[in-house]
């Protein structure tokens, strides 16, 4: 965790361990004589709660990272589709669509390891659904939806990163040395997402999300009748 700059909750860092949650004081003395770190420098505060609302049943009040790998989930046959949003604030506009079958959950940059296996379980369980990405149209969005494939073992949709909505966007930003940077690597890399990335270089300006949150609202409750046709089709 620490190479994404996140410190693990004491939870989530016990179940990386032996999978349990108790650190006990002796527990927390061996641990900090293997890593000649204190204790309380290798944790955060707090476990981490993970943002993720929809048809998808856990059996606890609210989902955290340190249980990921363990915790019993399960699917709805009502699911739709899972929405990958980066920003918290377009997370929680986009949040009413799990009211409508979509599963949104939020993924903070990175992608952080424990959100990177939740997609990884999702797509076990329900590998007929489709994972689109909503990242900021921006270098480092790309770069975030291309780790995110690569560390979950999944294909996403870009639907949610269309280059038009950097083109219409009402503000946008200048590109930093490191945004041309990664503009470079990412040519012939890019995936699914090279028509975004030809977009910004183009352009030489980039995006958030957080302009075009009501497009992406409206986009995901108009793909509903097409999802389900889909559905409808294969079944």
């Amino acid at each position: 965790l620490a190479e994404h700059g996140i410190k693990p909750g004491q939870r989530e860092l016990a179940g990386m361990v032996d999978h349990t949650k108790a650190w006990t004081p002796r527990r927390r003395q061996l641990l900090e004589e293997l890593l000649g770190t204190p204790f309380a420098d290798l944790v955060a505060a707090r476990d981490r709660q993970l943002g993720i609302k929809g048809p998808i049943a856990h059996g606890e009040a609210n989902l955290w990272a340190s249980s990921v790998a363990t915790l019993e989930m399960e699917i709805s046959d009502e699911a739709r589709g899972v929405i990958l949003v980066e920003n918290l604030e377009t997370f929680r506009h986009l949040v009413p669509l799990s009211d409508t079958g979509w599963i949104v959950l939020h993924i903070p940059g990175g992608p952080p390891p424990a959100e990177a296996d939740l997609v990884r379980r999702i797509a076990v369980l329900a590998p007929t659904l489709t994972f689109y990405a909503c990242f900021d149209p921006d270098p480092a969005g790309i770069r975030i939806a291309r780790l995110l494939e690569e560390r979950a073992g999944v294909e996403v949709d870009p639907a949610g990163m269309r280059p038009e909505f950097l083109v219409d966007a009402d503000h946008q930003r200048d590109l930093t040395d490191w945004d041309h940077d990664q503009l470079r690597r990412l040519d012939g890399h890019a995936g699914v997402f090279e028509p975004l990335r030809e977009a910004i270089e183009k352009l030489g300006r980039k995006g958030e999300q957080e302009t075009y949150q009501r497009r992406l609202y409206d986009l995901f409750t108009d793909l509903i009748p097409q999802v389900d046709a889909v559905v409808t089709s294969d079944a």
